[in-house]
């Protein structure tokens, strides 16, 4: 009978390259991510009309990174976008235009119309006593489009060429 025999050489080398990769991973994916997380953050900002009028910053200029605590693994490396703008959820989802009962008998009879009316006094809401509300501002909806614009092709082209860069440079 004959015998089937083959011998793989080369395996430890294999292994070290293996390891040295795992304690390297998250640090530079990490660092390839925030580069992604910039790129998006110019991205939607583009896209964003340009605010900062009566003295306020522009919502562009409002975005916080939080960092997502890695996984059992350790393999997991996450990344959170936020802006934290006190007005870019009301530009990015909508909101209920409210106005005082004066201010609706005037839009009623046409003496007011709005546009870049300024609220002047204290601020008011929907649960304000005598408040009427007279319609609803649609969202924009920036950040959304550009997500799924990066989630249909950019991001994980990105993250597709950031592995294959690591594999080049462990030789795996």
């Amino acid at each position: 009978m004959a015998s089937n025999y083959f011998e793989i050489n080369g395996l430890e080398e294999l292994q070290e390259d293996i390891k040295s990769l795992m304690r390297k991973y998250p640090s530079e994916t990490e660092a390839e991510l925030e580069k992604i997380a910039t790129d998006f953050q110019k991205d939607v900002n583009k896209k964003f009309p340009n605010g900062g009028k009566s003295g306020r910053k522009p919502v562009s200029k409002k975005w916080k990174r939080y960092k997502l605590k890695s996984g059992l693994s350790g393999m997991t490396v996450g990344l959170s976008l936020q802006n934290t703008a006190p007005h870019f959820h009301l530009v990015e989802n909508g909101h209920k235009q409210i106005v005082n009962k004066e201010r609706y008998a005037a839009l009623q009879s046409g003496q007011l119309v709005f546009s870049g009316q300024k609220n002047q006094g204290k601020r008011r809401n929907a649960n304000s006593k005598g408040m009427v509300q007279v319609g609803f501002v649609q969202g924009k909806h920036y950040c959304e489009k550009t997500r799924n614009e990066w989630n249909n092709g950019e991001f994980a082209e990105r993250v597709e060429k950031h592995v294959d860069k690591l594999l080049k440079k462990y030789d795996l």
